[in-house]
């Protein structure tokens, strides 16, 4: 509890203080990594009165490596979003301090200190590296605070498909754990760590690695294919969602919380046609209606267009229970919303 109290006061902290805390951290991260490079070698621990100028050397070049990872601006870095190209950066930094304390050693002790250099480079890199990634992930946990992240499958393991796994990367609302894509040679590999399986497998999925949400990332199809594809996961007992276009996610317009239900109209085979009013009202209000398959993609819309026309009561049948629960919880809300008399009644069957 006290690690997590000190984590969120340093996040309070002004952007000048958190910067001098990792400068700090830098450079004990600098010595430590001489130290550790010395006992490795020397096999005891180093005294300082009898090798002083190493004392001197070694604290020098932790000082630059600090002033160096500030020209090349390491320290503006947010720490939740570091990635690869922030800890190439570091690499690099780690690498320019190894070879100016390798020319400073030998201009003093006129030995070439090959060994200790290397190893300093590694145990420093892999420090700076650690540290920050360890860091990224208290700081995700944090800015996260009780939310519990969606379990989320991606239908495309395309480019689409990845730029969305980098944002959800960054949201504490949502986790991707795998994707399912139609092409076979993606099948078994991996994007970015995570597994790519067969579209087909997706009920099977949604129940072995307990999915919340479908995502589709596939922008570029027509139509007619992302009609299929939806109604290739009916059999899937979890909510099907698409997002904004990828382009008004990347520009920041919209943002990775403003994932969608599948629009009605881009299931249709056709133009959609605005529904008749009257015949509606005539078939429907102050009647007992039962909609089969109603917690399905076409069943859910036709339940929220009957309940605009009070119906006396609405009887929602499905197989799917959790798909069941989603859409009475929707129509529940708005019945109390709008303060209908409609009786609701779902029936888990077929």
């Amino acid at each position: 509890m006290s690690d997590i109290w000190l984590a969120k006061q340093i996040i309070r902290l002004e952007r000048r203080n958190k910067i001098l805390i990792m400068m700090i951290v830098d450079l004990l991260v600098s010595l430590n990594a001489f130290l550790i490079t010395y006992i490795l070698l020397e096999k005891k621990i180093p005294n300082i009165n009898e090798q002083a100028w190493l004392f001197i050397l070694v604290i020098g070049v932790s000082l630059f490596s600090v002033l160096f990872f500030q020209t090349q601006g390491i320290y503006k870095d947010i720490f939740r979003f570091v990635g690869l190209k922030s800890l190439f950066k570091m690499v690099l930094g780690a690498a320019v301090s190894s070879i100016v304390f390798f020319i400073l050693y030998f201009s003093i002790y006129s030995v070439f200190p090959i060994r200790f250099t290397f190893i300093y480079l590694m145990i420093f890199s892999i420090s700076l590296i650690s540290m920050r990634l360890f860091a990224r992930v208290i700081l995700q946990d944090l800015s996260s605070g009780n939310v519990v992240a969606k379990r989320v499958l991606i239908y495309g393991a395309g480019e689409s498909g990845r730029q969305v796994m980098q944002l959800m990367r960054n949201s504490p609302e949502y986790r991707t754990i795998a994707f399912i894509d139609d092409q076979i040679e993606k099948h078994g590999l991996t994007l970015d760590g995570i597994k790519i399986y067969p579209s087909v497998d997706a009920p099977i999925l949604t129940e072995k690695l307990k999915i919340d949400t479908i995502l589709l990332a596939m922008p570029s199809v027509s139509r007619s294919r992302r009609r299929e594809a939806v109604f290739s996961l009916e059999d899937c007992d979890v909510t099907v969602k698409t997002l904004p276009h990828i382009d008004s996610l990347l520009s920041g317009e919209q943002s990775i919380s403003d994932i969608q239900n599948i629009d009605i109209t881009e299931l249709l085979g056709r133009e959609p046609v605005a529904p008749n009013s009257d015949l509606f009202s005539k078939c429907i209000v102050d009647k007992n209606v039962m909609v089969s398959g109603g917690a399905g993609s076409i069943g859910s819309e036709l339940c929220r267009q009957i309940l605009k026309s009070y119906p006396k009561q609405l009887i929602i049948m499905d197989v799917s229970e959790f798909s069941l629960y989603t859409i009475e919880r929707e129509l529940s809300e708005i019945i109390k919303q709008e303060k209908m008399d409609i009786k609701l009644i779902p029936i888990l069957g077929n």
